[in-house]
């Protein structure tokens, strides 16, 4: 599946400790509670326009030193985490090549 983010989100985001990220949503006045990881995630969709599954779990691997490239529960669990954004509406599938 390719990615994109979702470009009528207007997201201010803050945080307090570590592990829990805050996103508002201006647009839809939904604030949401995302992981570092989610948050991660979702920057790296916003920077690259578009992207597809293997190209999120590969600049992971290379953000995160402790994630290991062939660990496959791992890259199942950041498979999940794109479903989830996606049914947030902070990123949505494309068709685009």
């Amino acid at each position: 599946m390719r990615w994109r983010y979702n470009k009528l989100c207007q997201l201010h985001h803050w945080s307090n400790d570590v592990d829990r990220q805050f996103i508002f949503n201006q647009l839809s006045g939904q604030t949401h509670v995302l992981s570092r990881l989610a948050l991660d995630i979702l920057e790296l969709i916003k920077h690259e326009k578009i992207v597809d599954d293997d190209g999120v779990w590969s600049q992971l691997v290379d953000l995160y030193e402790n994630f290991d490239p062939s660990d496959e529960d791992m890259r199942q669990h950041v498979l999940g985490m794109l479903v989830s954004l996606d049914e947030l509406g902070l990123i949505e599938p494309s068709r685009s090549l």
